[in-house]
């Protein structure tokens, strides 16, 4: 795969569980654009080798997804999220099954318009470097966050900045995944001001959604009429 150093299109990278330190093979194709998965990152077994990935170096990316398949909290994705730190040109990040207990605060960046968490133990929304956090959520039109397990959405730390965007319509898209019917209405109540909101559960559609006064759009994908 390294010998591919001029390669401008590829979609899905996998890695089995032998050879997790094939990751570094990626780190000669700095032609890549468009959109990227690397899949099974939980078969990386030395952070060094993610290291040398060196996605930052794929300048023509757009959208990066990484993901895990083991759903267990897993110390040492902490150490390899760290060495996946994208261009600042990818406007979309998508990040699954990732088993740290933080996400790094590079997965914050300037051109960044949709950010996609979903399966992740974090209890909180990607830190900020610069301190001024409604800023840089500002730019953020698309913002998904899928809980699958017990944990309280409402909880999650950094939320509330979340929220005030809301408020201010900046926040076009948001994702309520596996909740029950109560913590639906629950959230409804919180964040009246949504435009667009996306219900992917299997319940009765609740009825506090008639206080969404703002909505203009809603999503009722899997939801029992």
């Amino acid at each position: 795969m390294g010998k591919l150093s001029k390669l401008q299109t590829l979609t899905d990278f996998s890695l089995g569980t032998q050879n997790g330190s094939s990751i570094k093979e990626l780190g000669e194709l700095k032609c890549l654009e468009g959109k990227f998965r690397i899949w099974m990152l939980q078969n990386v077994d030395d952070a060094q080798d993610a290291l040398g990935a060196n996605l930052e170096g794929m300048m023509d990316l757009k959208r990066l997804d990484l993901r895990w398949s083991d759903e267990a909290y897993v110390y040492i994705d902490e150490h390899v999220i760290h060495q996946l730190k994208s261009h600042v040109n990818v406007c979309c990040l998508v990040t699954v099954g990732y088993g740290g207990s933080r996400f790094p605060s590079f997965l914050i960046n300037s051109c960044l318009v949709d950010l996609k968490l979903s399966g992740c133990h974090c209890s909180s929304l990607p830190p900020l470097d610069d301190g001024d956090s409604w800023k840089v959520y500002r730019r953020i039109r698309h913002l998904s966050y899928a809980r699958t397990r017990s944990k309280d959405l409402n909880k999650l730390v950094g939320f509330e900045e979340v929220q005030n965007l809301c408020t201010i319509l900046l926040i076009s898209r948001f994702f309520v995944a596996n909740m029950s019917d109560e913590e639906i209405g629950d959230f409804l109540r919180r964040y009246q001001r949504l435009p667009v909101l996306s219900l992917l559960h299997g319940g009765k559609v609740p009825s506090s959604i008639g206080n969404l006064k703002q909505l203009w759009y809603l999503n009722l994908s899997g939801s029992l009429e």
